[in-house]
């Protein structure tokens, strides 16, 4: 009966060895196993998800990069329409072009003092000191733009020739290089200074854009 005995318990304490020995496999050596093993396929998701999002940017990079000889060509081209500087030989040169394409003699230009831009909507508080607003050009405003950074100058030119040509010196302004915003035309027929035929004297006046330097910003 003691032999019985002794060999259950001996039976029940290797039970619990065994027992004792898997809990502590499971705690020591599996479950760490795991638990890194669940640390690295999220760490793997999260790598992942990072380098799809790193993917997208590269493609829209390269995608820009494909772009980027037309956006310095337009670039060039926003420059001459509205100049950093008043750049007025340039703008004299250019309308003695169009004045030789068109076929008229340029008689005089008058280039004066530049005034404030003013923004759409403001256009109740306008004065003869301040430029007009280019609500007609331009039916939406950017609040980067102010009068801070953006003048106005009246320029005023006079051409002689017939009326055929100074028409079309009057449509190379209104599409050339230098944007020029035409708010008034007269024209006196030379007939009445003592010319004949065609001849005309065109009156073209307006304004052309000249952008600032930024001001610095105060400490």
């Amino acid at each position: 009966m003691t032999l019985a005995l002794d060999h259950r318990v001996k039976v029940l304490l290797g039970a619990l060895v065994m027992i004792a020995l898997l809990a502590g496999g499971w705690f020591l050596g599996v479950q760490p196993a795991l638990a890194a093993a669940f640390d690295a396929t999220g760490q793997q998701s999260e790598v992942r998800t990072q380098n799809e999002a790193l993917g997208a940017k590269l493609a829209a990079l390269e995608a820009a990069q494909a772009d980027l000889p037309e956006l310095e060509k337009r670039l060039a081209t926003l420059d001459a329409s509205v100049p950093a500087g008043d750049a007025q030989a340039a703008l004299l040169d250019s309308i003695d072009g169009l004045a030789a394409a068109a076929g008229v003699t340029v008689s005089r230009v008058a280039v004066e003092a530049a005034l404030p831009y003013s923004a759409p909507g403001a256009a109740a508080d306008e004065t003869e000191d301040t430029a007009p607003a280019a609500a007609t050009l331009m039916p939406h405003t950017d609040a980067r733009i102010t009068a801070d950074n953006l003048v106005a100058m009246p320029v005023t030119v006079e051409v002689t020739g017939s009326l055929d040509a100074a028409l079309g010196f009057l449509d190379g302004v209104q599409s050339g290089p230098r944007l020029f915003l035409v708010n008034k035309v007269s024209s006196v027929a030379d007939s009445a200074n003592g010319g004949s035929g065609d001849a005309v004297t065109a009156t073209v006046a307006g304004y052309v854009y000249v952008l600032l330097a930024a001001a610095p910003a105060a400490a």
